[in-house]
């Protein structure tokens, strides 16, 4: 190699100061990689999900501190679909199978727009509000469609963005050959019912 053909550059790297952020870990004699390796650990668990909590008492949804104020229809559609979700397969990175999605056509069941109903008359709601189900009838897969937008809209609107907003949405998830089903992404441990 000749010296007049060696080229060298500088690149400016950025300095994270993380010391403040791990605490409660002794970086003193550990390895470059193992420090990074316990950064990455730690970063992880702070950006992780946090739980979801649904309370009936109010209508609303508790996540990272943010209470999400639902209508009675929309707070029963979710409740709905967080049970399933807690009851399926339990796998965290589930997309939709059968145990833990619905299709919106099965908003059509008596069964469901009963157990519809119930849900919302548990909530205390004896009004006009409750009478929102007679129009789940014929269009019910569309009056679920348009609960979901709704909720993943106010889901949204509270919370903003974030690297894991989308798991407390309610998401559309296709396997080939069979129709659309709808489920809440969110690791099943984090949901509680308070």
């Amino acid at each position: 190699i000749r010296i007049r053909e060696i080229k060298v550059e500088l690149a400016e790297v950025p300095l994270l100061l993380l010391r403040e952020r791990l605490s409660g870990v002794d970086l003193e004699g550990l390895s470059y990689s193992s420090l990074v390796g316990r950064a990455q650990q730690e970063l992880d668990r702070l950006m992780s999900p946090p739980t979801l909590s649904l309370n009936p008492a109010s209508r609303s949804l508790r996540i990272a501190g943010h209470s999400i104020e639902l209508t009675p229809v929309q707070f029963a559609v979710y409740a709905i679909l967080a049970q399933r979700r807690m009851r399926g397969c339990r796998r965290v990175e589930c997309l939709g199978c059968a145990n833990c999605s619905l299709e919106a056509k099965t908003f059509h069941d008596p069964a469901m727009r009963e157990e519809l109903r119930r849900h919302i008359l548990e909530l205390g709601v004896r009004d006009e509000r409750s009478r929102a189900l007679a129009r789940w009838g014929e269009a019910a897969d569309d009056c679920f469609r348009e609960a979901r937008t709704k909720l993943n809209r106010r889901i949204r609107a509270v919370l903003g963005t974030g690297p894991w907003v989308e798991r407390y949405c309610v998401a559309a998830g296709r396997v080939a050959g069979s129709q659309t089903r709808y489920f809440i992404p969110v690791d099943p441990k984090q949901i509680v019912s308070a």
